[in-house]
């Protein structure tokens, strides 16, 4: 996904003089096609993620239309009140790439886990989040932002994910992209990020009859929407490599809860038990995908 990224900005770079590139020393072996193409459009602040996000806010007041870039919780914690004053009050259009979603860098511990950052993000208000799934939906979320000047969050995994799709598709927030249609199915699952192929796997493998998708882009403001979308089902599943507190489960709770609905909602999200562990990605996500096996067979 974050290929897809880089080469998106370059494609957009070579007819946008406003798009800038921004780093917090990191996203080697990935950032330098872009720095090699327009030097003068990428800003490597050093290790100071809090000046990169008031310098793009900067740019963004001024026209440009900023692409910050760091990896894990770094891009967000490290920096939230920049974030919410600088970014999120004012609406500026500066789009917030976090690389390494959930469990990615769980090797590297507990400092490096993106599983509380939803929580955060989707708690400013004019913030849209991007959580696509595959190559093509980050091309989809780009699209989106840079013709609607909202200010975005981009949560991506790393590399390597398989695409679901073949080409990259008009998006509105909170409007689900189906991946998969079973017959006369009264559940689905919603998966936001790169789990969907394993949401796939699953689901081929055991023979489920439910319908997939996944939601790459989704905010506050249009819930209704993806009430609208969900309509016909009475189960929902959902599926996140981040913590169930303030994640989009919760947020799919939330909404059920505000609308009145009697739907069912199982929100299958990285247990509390996986924080503090160091480990590989495969090993942290294996309590949430044995909770997800579980759920589709009890369907």
């Amino acid at each position: 996904m974050r290929d897809a990224f880089i080469g998106w900005l370059i494609k957009e770079a070579a007819s946008d003089p406003r798009i800038v590139l921004l780093t917090a020393d990191l996203g080697y072996s990935v950032v330098e096609p872009f720095a090699e193409q327009f030097p003068e459009r990428f800003i490597n602040v050093g290790v100071a993620e809090q000046n990169m996000v008031g310098i793009a806010s900067g740019l963004a007041s001024e026209g440009f239309r900023p692409y910050t870039y760091s990896i894990g919780v770094f891009p967000t914690f490290r920096c939230a009140e920049q974030l919410r004053n600088d970014v999120d009050y004012h609406k500026l259009p500066v789009c917030s790439c976090m690389v390494g979603s959930g469990v990615a860098y769980g090797a590297l511990g507990y400092t490096h886990h993106a599983i509380q950052d939803l929580a955060l993000m989707r708690s400013l208000p004019s913030t849209a989040i991007a959580t696509p799934s595959d190559s093509f939906e980050v091309q989809a979320v780009l699209n989106w932002q840079i013709s609607s000047s909202a200010p975005m969050y981009l949560r991506l995994h790393k590399r390597g994910e398989p695409d679901l799709h073949t080409s990259a598709r008009s998006l509105e927030p909170c409007r689900p992209l189906q991946i998969y249609t079973s017959c006369d199915a009264v559940a689905c699952v919603v998966v936001v990020g790169f789990l969907a192929s394993e949401v796939l796997r699953l689901v081929k493998t055991h023979d489920v009859s439910v319908d997939v998708y996944t939601m790459p882009l989704w905010d506050v403001k249009h819930r209704n929407l993806m009430m609208e979308s969900f309509a016909r089902y009475q189960t929902i599943i959902s599926v996140e490599d981040h913590m169930l507190d303030g994640g989009f489960g919760s947020w799919i709770l939330e909404t059920l809860a505000s609308s009145k609905s009697s739907k069912t909602c199982i929100p299958i999200a990285i247990p509390p038990e996986s924080v503090g562990k160091v480990a590989g990605e495969q090993t942290l996500l294996e309590p949430l995908l044995f909770s997800l096996e579980h759920a589709l067979l009890m369907l």
